[in-house]
């Protein structure tokens, strides 16, 4: 799928490659499945760990907030470390 083969560009420091591929990933799934889809989410994320990669730090927190919310609002519990995101992307900033 296009996000795996984002996610295979990510891995390889391919940064703009990967979020062409997880963006055009995404604009298929928000047709297909709606805006309020885990799998949205899920892509989201990702997106957002490109942006961090890419210190675009305020695109980053726009995607990974709209992946919380959608996750909040399938009351659905986020498996991954919401503080050691954040607290990377603060302290990038910080550095910047």
């Amino acid at each position: 799928t296009l996000c795996k083969i984002g996610q295979v560009y990510q891995e390889l420091d391919q940064a703009d490659k990967a979020l062409e591929e997880l963006e055009s990933a995404l604009r298929i799934q928000r047709q297909v499945l709606g805006e309020n889809n885990i799998a949205v989410a899920s892509t989201l994320r990702v997106i957002s760990t490109v942006h961090f990669q890419r210190g675009e730090i305020s695109e980053m927190m726009s995607a990974f907030a709209e992946n919380v919310r959608i996750y909040r609002e399938a009351r659905i519990s986020c498996n991954f470390d919401v503080y050691d995101l954040m607290s990377q992307s603060i302290a990038a900033a910080g550095a910047a």
